[in-house]
């Protein structure tokens, strides 16, 4: 399944840009699918490391599964 990408699939191709990343995560979120959404944060944090604060909006830094 396409949502189910994870850091470890996403390794040898280039990352998504920011916001097509949030937009995933929210999407994810929408369908319910919280632990999937849990993994593409944790995937966008690694990747945007000391960005992730600024790139990413208050509610899905907030957000908790």
């Amino acid at each position: 399944m396409a949502d189910k990408v994870t850091a470890e699939r996403r390794k040898d191709t280039a990352p998504l840009a920011p916001d097509e990343w949030i937009k995933r995560i929210r999407r994810l979120i929408a369908e319910g699918k919280n632990d999937d959404a849990a993994k593409e944060l944790i995937a966008f944090r690694r990747e945007y490391k000391e960005r992730t604060e600024t790139l990413l909006p208050a509610d899905l830094r907030a957000f908790r599964p």
